[in-house]
Order: structure tokens, then sequence, then C-alpha cells
């Protein structure tokens, strides 16, 4: 439900803002009052293109907020949760257009894709003109009007799923196909799992461990080249000599795991990673082969087993990696941590290396599409927690916390 709209510097509207109250609202008034202005001003925000000409005749940029209560809207709500998003009571959003052409959309101040913005009002905006009978017609329209009939949730969401995995795994097998593998490229990748799978039945743990940082330092090194992905690190002399140690970082995007293997060069790590990635032709099997842990973050007692697993693992001598805030900001901007995540490096009492990422979520998740750019990445002084007070366990996750966000915060300044 749309609560209140603010608009400034749109066509002929100087400013102006609005509140709504619950239940039905109208505009009104004569022909030429610009009721159509305030019209098209609402339905800019679900435009994947938002022209230069709405801007006011002298002014720079033009400005539409709009505040909305999306509690009744589920798939607004899902929408909004996928994208690392918390619903609240209200949730604004803006969408500022530069005389320059360009313009920005943003969800509660954070930017985001016109995309991103125009699905999750897909059922709030929904504007119809004197000739929109003909919406019926829209064969674009037909499926969710079926889905609407058969109100079957469950249906829907289990086919939506197994969709976006065979759409998922069908796109980076051709990826890998055609941009970044060849078939040297993966005999060489069989061969390095093939090699840990030899260690691993001969229980030689370092002979392992040393596969394994062999094998994920030149898979990311690798890819970064293909990719055209620069990886610049900072702070080389905070790596770890030796393991066990837990690594935590922000996550920004899909490219954040090659960079930190190209990076992080010194101990062999696995990651704590969502059980959707064993699914991806060869790298599913190369990233459970370096012992990482896989987690169903959908059910949280199978989290909490992951957790467990991965407690365990430290205890044997390996090192993880977690991104503590669970999901991609995908942006520079950094989510809350999950509870839990300290647990990993608290229980068997081993160093956490705050790492910082920068750039990677212009790689992918800025256009859609890979991108050519830089990565930069900060390596933080280890966080020792085996003489950790309860008060300091407790203040742990805020600790590490402000030091990754400083630490992507200096490497936008550099």
């Amino acid at each position: 439900m749309l609560k209140h709209l603010y608009i400034q510097n749109f066509i002929l509207i100087d400013e102006i803002n609005l509140d709504f109250e619950s239940g039905f609202s109208a505009f009104t008034g004569e022909t030429g009052a610009g009721k159509s202005i305030l019209i098209d001003a609402i339905s800019t925000l679900s435009l994947t293109r938002a022209s230069s000409t709405l801007i006011a005749k002298g002014k720079d940029k033009a400005i539409i907020e709009a505040t909305f209560d999306l509690h009744s809207d589920p798939h607004a709500c899902k929408a909004m949760e996928e994208s690392g998003f918390d619903v609240n009571d209200e949730t604004t959003f803006t969408r500022e257009i530069h005389a320059n052409g360009k313009s920005v959309a943003r969800i509660d101040h954070r930017v985001v894709t016109s995309s991103l913005m125009k699905d999750i009002l897909l059922n709030q905006i929904d504007i119809h003109g004197q000739r929109d009978t003909a919406y019926l017609l829209n064969t674009g329209r037909h499926i969710h009007l079926l889905d609407e009939y058969l109100k079957d949730d469950d249906l829907l969401n289990n086919v939506k799923n197994a969709y976006m995995t065979y759409d998922a795994l069908r796109k980076e097998k051709h990826k890998a196909e055609q941009e970044t593998y060849n078939e040297n490229d993966a005999e060489f990748f069989m061969y390095q799992i093939k090699e840990i799978e030899d260690a691993k039945l001969k229980s030689d743990i370092e002979k392992e461990k040393e596969n394994i940082l062999l094998a994920t330092s030149t898979w990311g090194k690798k890819l970064a080249e293909n990719a055209g992905m620069k990886v610049t690190v900072y702070g080389r002399e905070n790596l770890p000599t030796k393991g066990p140690i837990v690594y935590m970082a922000n996550h920004q995007g899909y490219a954040d795991i090659v960079a930190l293997c190209a990076a992080l060069d010194t101990v062999q790590f696995g990651y704590v990673a969502k059980n959707n990635l064993e699914k991806v032709p060869l790298y599913g099997k190369w990233i459970d082969r370096i012992r990482s842990v896989l987690i169903d973050r959908g059910h949280p007692r199978e989290a909490l087993k992951a957790i467990s697993k991965g407690v365990s693992l430290i205890k044997e001598g390996y090192s993880l990696l977690i991104f503590p805030e669970g999901t991609r900001s995908q942006s520079s901007q950094m989510g809350e941590f999950k509870p839990g995540a300290m647990k990993l490096a608290t229980k068997p009492k081993v160093p956490i290396i705050p790492i910082s990422l920068d750039g990677t979520w212009k790689i992918f998740e800025e256009h859609g599409c890979l991108k050519k750019g830089e990565v930069k990445v900060m390596v933080h002084p280890a966080i020792e927690t085996k003489d950790l007070t309860k008060e300091e366990e407790r203040h742990l996750s805020n600790k590490v916390y402000q030091i990754i966000e400083d630490g992507v915060k200096k490497l936008r300044a550099l």
C-alpha cells in the first residue's frame, strides 16, 4: 500500500508531499490540472528506463520517492528478502533522474537495479488507461492469471525453484564452456580434484591441505585473469602462515569467491557457502572437495548442523571462510551479520582474520552481466578468540563487523 509520495522537479511539479491513508484515494481536478503528471511520477518508480525529458526545465535532476507498506504482498516480501533487505513497516523507493540521461534507483537509500525495484513493486503499481481492457489479451500476463486462479503456492514455488536451479546450471555450464574454461582447463580442474582425493584417502591431512591451497589459489588467479578482474591485495603482512583460522569477509557479489581464492594464498581454506553451489558443473564437485561446508539457509536446524560440521573441520586442522551476512549485498553496503557466524571461531577457539572486499558487485551484479574491473581486498590483523570473556564474545560480532566495514570505506577511498 502506498503511504507517502514525494516529488521534486518532475515536469511541472516543483515539489510536493502527499500522505495516503488506508482505503481508496483519488486525484481529482479539471483537464490540465496535472493529474496525469502525478500518475506518471508514480509509474516512473517501476520503469526500467526513465527519460531526462521528465526533469523540470532548468533543473539538474528529478526525484520521485514513495513509501510503501509491503506486508500484505508476499511476492514483494520474498523479493526483498532474497535481495538482502529486511521488510519493515515502511519501505522507501527512490528514483533520481539526472539531466545527463542517467538514473539511480534506491530501496531504503541503498542503490539497486531498476529491474529489482520493478519486480518488487510488481503488485503495488498497476496503472490502467481507458483502453486497458486489452490487458486480458496480453499473453505475458496469462501465466500470472492462471497461477492466481490455481492458488497452490507450494506447487508454484516447487516449480519455480526447480526451474531456477535448472536455469542457473544451464547458464553456468554454458558460461564455463564458452567463456572461462577450455578443454585443458577442465582436465586440470579434474586433476586437482583427484590429487585432493588421493591425499584424503591416504589420511595425509598436510598433503591434502597443500593440494587444496594449490587448487584454490591457481583457480582463483586463473579465473580472475580470464574474466578481466584485477585483484589488488592490501595488508598481505596479515595473511596467516599456518592454520587453522577462520576468515570472515563481507559479501558483495558472485565474484567474492574468485577474488578471495586469488588473494588468500598462504593457507588452505574452504567455504561456508549455500548448498545450491554443489549443483554447478565442475565447480560444485570442486568446492565440496576443498573441505567446504554447504549450508541450507532455508532450514535453521540444517544451518546449525552445518556450523557444527564446520567446527569439527576446524578442530581437525582445516581453515574456513564464512560470509557472516549470509547473502550478497549486491552493492558496496554491508548487511547485518547472521547470528551464529562467530561460533565457527569461538567454539574451536581459533583466530578470526577479518577481510574487507570492495568492487566485486561491479563485476556482475551492477549490470547483470560479467564486466571487467578491479577488486580490492584488505586483510586485517587476526583476532584471537581463545581467551575471550563471555562479555567479549557477546560483542565479537559487532567488533568484526566494524573492522570489515571500516576497511571497505578505506578501500573505496583508495
